[in-house]
């Protein structure tokens, strides 16, 4: 609560710990979020779950919408994904680099989800169907291009890579440097550009461009006053362009 704490460090250590984590500058809304927590460990399923990811050679797993990676082995990682509620669906994007040599079907790996429930341990592996991608001739891309999820792409770039983008953008924020805070955003607009032509399907959109004007207006906000005020402002912007980014990567549907 309040300026003066560490919010990543705070954040690591809700998700290493399997908790929540929120920001709160003052004691408003306190209890609106000790009921929400309240009310959640009354629906949890499990109270703990990790995912176990072995990639392929050739494999890297780069992010998993911020949740805690550790490297077990030499591809083996493992992804601290917290409690499972019932009657809810925990979504988030994965991220990875894959190294292709040659054409065809490409392994990404194998996954399982490790949970805990009411003392047992229990497991659920991936399809491995759904693990799989396919490196084609660039003759193909017409072919690749159809391919293509548009619900998994557009939530890549609007939600998990726009999540990415506000991480750099608070850790700037919190340096003081407002030229890499600017260059970050225009960064992302061109990224997104980029990403529209390529995949031949719209990404941009009037939710979107609120978002990033309203990320340039705090920015800008931040680093006009005086240097005390400064200061706050963007020990205030940091914090919550951070919880920004959790909320943007992480996706919990209750039904």
């Amino acid at each position: 609560m309040g300026l003066d704490f560490n919010e990543i460090l705070m954040s690591s250590l809700a998700d290493y710990g399997m908790g929540n984590y929120a920001y709160l500058e003052n004691l408003s809304g306190l209890g609106e979020i000790f009921a929400r927590n309240l009310n959640a460990t009354r629906a949890i399923f499990a109270a703990n779950s990790t995912m176990t990811v072995t990639v392929a050679d050739g494999v890297d797993l780069i992010d998993a919408a911020g949740y805690p990676i550790s490297k077990d082995g030499a591809n083996t990682y493992s992804v601290t994904t917290g409690q499972l509620l019932g009657n809810s669906d925990k979504k988030f994007v994965m991220t990875f680099n894959v190294k292709a040599q040659t054409t065809g079907d490409l392994s990404l790996g194998k996954m399982h989800l490790s949970y805990q429930v009411q003392g047992e341990n229990l497991q659920q592996a991936i399809a491995q169907q759904q693990l799989t991608l396919a490196a084609v001739e660039p003759e193909r891309r017409q072919e690749s291009v159809a391919s293509i999820d548009r619900d998994v792409y557009q939530q890549s770039w609007i939600k998990n890579n726009l999540g990415l983008m506000q991480k750099k953008l608070s850790h700037w924020v919190r340096e003081g440097n407002k030229d890499k805070a600017d260059q970050v955003i225009n960064e992302y607009r061109q990224e997104v550009a980029k990403a529209e032509k390529q995949a031949a399907m719209p990404l941009a959109s009037p939710e979107l461009d609120e978002k990033i004007s309203a990320m340039k207006s705090s920015v800008a906000d931040a680093f006009n006053g005086n240097r005390a005020d400064q200061e706050i402002k963007r020990k205030r912007a940091a914090k919550s362009l951070q919880i920004g980014s959790i909320k943007e990567q992480r996706a919990e549907d209750h039904k």
